[in-house]
């Protein structure tokens, strides 16, 4: 619960032609935060508000400035009106905050309350210095257990968005783990993976929480 990565994304070498040049980017993650509309609710005996109010604190100490915050699923714990607590958390942390559902969140309620600056939720973010952030959303209602699913449509615009070569490279972001077996969102992902930084050979976190993989930074 309320698991948080400081990812340095380090400038790999620019691709043959690209005009826009790469620089480092700093994000802070945030994921599984569980809030709850009681500030008092707990999760398997953990306050979930308490704890992700001691990351912030430590990320704000240690890691700020940042050029974007991640909030990476399961933002909520079903109940819609803890998005308040996450608007007046991070509303004025002067970076923008990129917003994706998981399978404990209410997707049009999370678009409705943090549907404002410096909130974006899904879609696209662009750094200044060559960096492509695609927000995806795994989130499907007719999941059973908790499911991701990623399905034609945003693959299509995903396809769409990495064949667009404005930025040098992109970083994928998604709340479930991929698919261990053949599936099309790896294929897609080989096909463009001169745009992807080889994050194995760098120290990078990747947290994991609940089965749920809170950042994935995709390679070919």
């Amino acid at each position: 619960l309320s698991a948080m990565s400081m990812t340095t994304i380090p400038a790999p070498a620019q691709p043959p032609g690209s005009a826009l040049p790469t620089t480092s980017a700093r994000l802070v993650q945030f994921t599984d935060t569980h809030l709850m509309r009681d500030p008092a609710g707990s999760i398997r005996g953990a306050r979930t508000l308490p704890r992700l109010q001691a990351c912030l604190a430590h990320a704000r100490q240690h890691y700020f400035p940042v050029d974007a915050i991640l909030l990476t699923g399961d933002v909520v714990h079903d109940e819609p009106e803890a998005y308040g607590a996450i608007d007046l958390l991070f509303g004025d942390l002067g970076a923008p905050v990129l917003v994706i559902p998981g399978n404990h969140d209410i997707p049009d309620e999370m678009r409705r309350q943090l549907g404002h600056a410096p909130f974006q939720v899904g879609g696209q973010w662009r750094t200044h210095n060559g960096w492509q952030l695609l927000l995806l959303e795994s989130w499907f209602a007719e999941s059973a257990d908790g499911e991701g699913r990623l399905g034609s449509a945003q693959l299509q615009a995903v396809e769409r968005a990495l064949a667009d070569h404005s930025d040098p490279h992109a970083l994928v972001v998604l709340h479930h783990p991929p698919p261990q077996r053949p599936h099309a969102a790896l294929a897609l992902l080989r096909r463009h993976r001169q745009r992807l930084p080889d994050v194995r050979r760098q120290p990078v976190d990747v947290v994991r929480v609940d089965d749920h993989c809170a950042l994935e930074l995709a390679r070919g």
